[in-house]
């Protein structure tokens, strides 16, 4: 997967924006997060949100393939940015903007190695039917909603569809596996 993810899938895409310090402190608040949970953030590219987590206090770190991302952390993110997770149990894993970029059977090694280490999960997928699917030529897994969602329930308990409140709520899912 990382082959297509090098400086030029990146380029632009090297900052935190204010929607992941928007996204971050919906999900402190959300899951009640304090400082002595941890929070991986799998397919983090440069750490946007790992920076926003660990600037309100939260013991984040990530993990992503592109090693041109991995070389270019953003903030605080440095130095917590990891190729391969850890076995350790995390508070809250959040997954964004990564399974519509691998195929099935990637898609649910993935599944199953976060549901493995946290029993809650942000999981934010672009899906076909989003106006978005299309501008990125590496979405590579379209599916509807309703399909990715059968999918998680393979490895959680319970899949929700978040509040409207949620922001960009119409590509996001919580995951309970407990």
């Amino acid at each position: 997967m990382s082959d297509s993810f090098g400086e030029e899938y990146f380029k632009g895409r090297m900052k935190v924006e204010p929607k992941h310090e928007i996204e971050v402190r919906c999900w402190i608040n959300s899951f009640g997060l304090t400082k002595e949970d941890t929070v991986l953030d799998f397919g983090c590219g440069a750490g946007a949100r790992i920076h926003c987590f660990r600037k309100e206090g939260i013991n984040a770190e990530g993990v992503e393939t592109s090693e041109y991302a991995r070389t270019h952390e953003i903030g605080m993110a440095k130095d917590h940015i990891l190729e391969k997770p850890s076995l350790k149990k995390y508070e809250l894993i959040c997954c964004v903007d990564v399974l519509e970029h691998v195929d099935d059977k990637e898609a649910e090694e993935i599944l199953k190695k976060i549901s493995l280490i946290g029993n809650k999960a942000v999981i934010g997928i672009t899906f076909v039917d989003n106006q978005n699917f299309e501008k990125d030529e590496t979405h590579i897994n379209g599916k509807k909603k309703e399909e990715w969602k059968n999918m998680l329930l393979k490895y959680y308990k319970r899949v929700y569809n978040v509040p409207a409140w949620f922001y960009e709520a119409d590509m996001y899912f919580i995951c309970v596996r407990k």
